[in-house]
């Protein structure tokens, strides 16, 4: 787990990065603005959570940055957060201000020495950790295959159709049993995990999903990934699976295998299965595809996929390797900011892992 201020280090970073990058680029003052309220808004929040331990919730950021005085906060630091707090709300509140990206630069590189100071001053529980939940949303639907008597089940990439794409960005498909739709919408329905039909979904992409031949319904999932992926592939019939043409078998699906690897391999960590032994480690990880997963274990991807995986995470820590915090899926930005904390890095697949032994896939 990683502290309040570790973690709220890392925004600063990223956004820092983040400005950097769009400087030499052609950008707007909405470019600019976007960076600043980030910071603000997320300043503000680190500020009543950890430096105030939600004590002064009511406080507006002013009081909150005044306040620093009485916990030996120097007046320098006070000093670049109401420069912060200033840029914040002419950004947020007035759309005729103009602010620099070299501005933004220089508030954002004195916020990064602020934090130091409230690190080592150990105020409140900026250095304590922090409990921090990961949800990932994706869209699933159901389309019924009367002639094989099955459901195919595509996981969906959120995204709008335009009339531009003729494709659906799936991460993953299954072929289940026809009454394992019903079971596992039911199951996810009741928890406010998924909620199902055309209301949560951008109008001309249900439009599109729903225009395909058989369709059944669709639905926006919020949770953990890894527990949809168990709860569909407990219905998925490995005969009904095999007798399907090649290309719509899972098993041939190269970015379907590579997540179930992903999530069997840290599985197998965090079951204690872990061994320097590539061929056992190798073993439990194809065992978890097979019954946890429903990965066909003939697939040419796993053979593949599984050897070069196990093989990167011989090297774990042993504090890792019996304990890995993830798989988290995380976009190009965050990911590149991460391989600086990584010690171990397989770039070809886009997987580090952190020295916080976080396993993290770029997206």
């Amino acid at each position: 787990m990683r502290t309040h201020i570790e973690i709220m280090g890392n925004i600063v970073n990223q956004v820092y990065s983040n400005a950097l990058r769009i400087s030499s680029t052609h950008h707007t003052e909405h470019d600019v603005k976007s960076l600043l309220k980030e910071i603000g808004s997320t300043i503000e929040v680190f500020l009543k959570e950890a430096v105030y331990k939600s004590r002064r919730n009511r406080g507006n950021f002013f009081e909150l940055i005044d306040g620093l005085e009485e916990l030996s906060v120097s007046s320098k630091s006070i000093h670049t957060l109401h420069q912060l707090r200033t840029s914040y709300n002419k950004a947020k509140h007035n759309p005729g201000t103009h602010i620099t990206i070299m501005e933004a630069i220089r508030i954002l590189t004195d916020v990064r020495l602020v934090l130091s100071e409230i690190k080592d001053l150990d105020i409140g529980v900026v250095n304590e950790c922090k409990h921090e939940e990961y949800e990932r949303v994706v869209w699933i639907a159901g389309w019924d295959h009367f002639t094989t008597s099955d459901t195919e089940i595509s996981i969906i990439v959120p995204y709008e159709q335009d009339g531009t794409m003729a494709y659906i960005p799936t991460l993953d498909y299954f072929n289940i049993h026809w009454e394992g739709w019903d079971k596992i919408t039911e199951r996810f329905s009741s928890t406010n995990k998924l909620f199902m039909g055309q209301t949560y979904f951008p109008a001309s992409t249900y439009e599109y999903i729903s225009g395909m031949e058989d369709f059944i319904d669709a639905g926006v999932y919020t949770g953990d990934y890894r527990d949809l992926l168990i709860e569909i592939s407990k219905h998925v019939d490995p005969i009904k699976e095999g007798a399907l043409l090649p290309d719509l078998q899972r098993k041939n699906n190269a970015s379907a295998m590579f997540y179930a690897v992903i999530y069997a391999s840290c599985d197998a960590i965090c079951e204690g299965k872990w061994s320097r032994s590539l061929e056992e480690m190798e073993k439990s990880v194809y065992r978890i595809l097979e019954y946890r997963y429903a990965a066909p274990l003939d697939s040419p991807y796993l053979l593949k996929i599984v050897p070069e995986v196990v093989k990167g995470l011989k090297n774990l820590k042993a504090s890792h390797a019996s304990f890995i915090k993830g798989p988290k899926f995380l976009p190009k930005e965050k990911y590149n900011l991460l391989e600086k904390q990584a010690y171990i890095n397989l770039k070809e697949m886009k997987i580090l892992v952190t020295n916080e032994g976080e396993l993290i896939v770029g997206m």
